[in-house]
């Protein structure tokens, strides 16, 4: 019994150790620790789901492209230059106070510009869940986002915000936004890579002088300039 022991103790101390996973199946995130997890779609949703919390580390989710888009400067329009890859799925655009988004998902457009969508509202600081979803809307002739450049025009509204693909500011949705939200933040779906975003501004009047308008108010006139003093004063 004693020789069987001290048997199995070598068989112990020279059996190899089990390496660690060089990768994680396809679809899943790979923790800090080794360890996967279920889905891409858990990168940064402000839902941990490593053991190590290494899918919600800081340094992580603070590169989620972001900039500020505050109802004080609703004279002008965000315009994101998204560089996205089918391997993403889907563009998020995420309109956030510190506390809370309302986000778009747009995975396909039409020929003429009608955006393929889910809009959810509640979602956390980082669109993650427990999100509500509002709608999901699909033009029958849509085609999914090929890869290459896709460019959004954003406009913040009094409680709502509009978002267009550009050039077709008459497919133009306009969704409620939480109240103060004041950052744009955009990200993929399934962060397989990085999908880098470049943001840069347009003055509203220059849609002034377009023709559809898509039933937008211009900051302009007297009722939006009430509404966004109210919002204000709210904040």
């Amino acid at each position: 019994m004693q020789y069987t022991l001290v048997l199995l103790g070598l068989v112990a101390l020279t059996a190899p150790c089990l390496p660690a996973l060089a990768s994680c199946p396809e679809g899943q995130f790979k923790c800090k620790d080794g360890s996967c997890t279920n889905s891409l779609y858990d990168k940064c949703d402000g839902v941990r789901n490593c053991r190590d919390g290494s899918d919600e580390s800081v340094a992580l989710c603070d590169a989620i492209p972001t900039t500020a888009h505050r109802l004080q400067d609703a004279d002008k329009a965000v315009v994101s230059r998204v560089e996205f890859a089918p391997e993403h799925k889907a563009v998020e655009l995420l309109m956030c106070t510190a506390e809370k988004c309302n986000k778009l998902a747009v995975n396909g457009a039409a020929r003429g510009g009608a955006m393929s969508y889910s809009f959810y509202s509640d979602c956390n600081s980082l669109g993650g869940g427990p999100c509500v979803l509002n709608r999901s809307i699909s033009p029958i002739d849509y085609k999914p986002l090929s890869g290459g450049p896709v460019q959004f025009v954003t406009m913040r509204l009094p409680k709502r915000w509009a978002i267009w693909l550009d050039g077709h500011l008459d497919k133009a949705l306009v969704l409620p936004a939480p109240v103060c939200s004041d950052k744009l933040k955009i990200k993929p779906s399934a962060w397989t890579t990085d999908m880098p975003v470049t943001f840069s501004t347009v003055a509203t009047s220059k849609f002034e002088k377009e023709n559809a308008f898509a039933g937008l108010e211009l900051p302009s006139t007297a009722k939006f300039i009430a509404d966004t003093v109210l919002e204000a004063l709210r904040c």
